[in-house]
């Protein structure tokens, strides 16, 4: 992969609408720049270490679900101390000798991870596997680090833009349910938002919920 065309999906990142459209073309993605088989995006879970979020196949699903069994392995180094973690043969890898001996056997035997930052704060981690042992140079390591830096940055963009426009659609639908309480019950709009606070919690919901479920017509 060029640098142009590493710059081009980056840029496609920032046109998606939703988060798991976001991590899945990264996955899909990062196999562009290396001779990966497969791939896995496993992000920061707040603090809680990382969570599996999308993978390009079954392998990586399985390599990256070891890791997290075990809190150890390349992902959870990457993540740990800000750097891309390479494993040329996994079944000489003694960093790790639990991880290292039952990845083996899916078989996976090299795997490249990538640690993802946005604004000196970590998103999390990208996992390439092979099947062949030494199929990582440093030059892949490279490109596809500078992937996943650029794709967290995107990442994060999605993740702001989805928030806000559910923070709209949420402030929308409650306006439009202290509407409906003023028509009916003859209430300011400001008494109508209190009913709609004190109905969500006496009843243990969530205040948008409760307006969708009062602006829902009934079926």
């Amino acid at each position: 992969m060029t640098g142009d065309m590493c710059t081009e999906l980056v840029m496609q990142l920032h046109e998606l609408d939703s988060v798991e459209d976001a991590v899945q073309a990264i996955a899909e993605g990062v196999l562009l720049t290396t001779a990966a088989e497969q791939s896995a995006v496993l992000l920061s879970d707040r603090g809680a270490g990382l969570a599996l979020a999308a993978s390009t196949g079954q392998i990586a699903t399985e390599a990256a679900r070891l890791q997290l069994d075990t809190m150890a392995g390349p992902n959870v180094s990457a993540l740990n101390h800000g750097c891309d973690c390479l494993v040329a043969d996994t079944s000489r890898e003694l960093r790790w000798p639990a991880w290292s001996a039952e990845v083996a056997k899916l078989p996976v035997r090299s795997t490249l991870a990538l640690h993802m930052t946005a604004r000196h704060q970590a998103v999390g981690t990208l996992l390439l596997v092979n099947s062949s042992p030494y199929q990582f140079s440093t030059v892949d390591a490279m490109l596809a680090g500078t992937f996943a830096r650029h794709a967290a940055s995107a990442l994060q963009c999605v993740r702001r833009a989805a928030g806000l426009h559910e923070d709209i659609g949420g402030r929308t639908v409650i306006g439009q349910a202290q509407g409906i309480l003023m028509e009916r019950m003859s209430l300011t709009g400001d008494e109508a938002f209190e009913l709609l606070k004190r109905t969500s919690r006496r009843n243990g919901i969530n205040l948008r919920e409760l307006a969708e479920q009062l602006t829902t017509p009934a079926s």
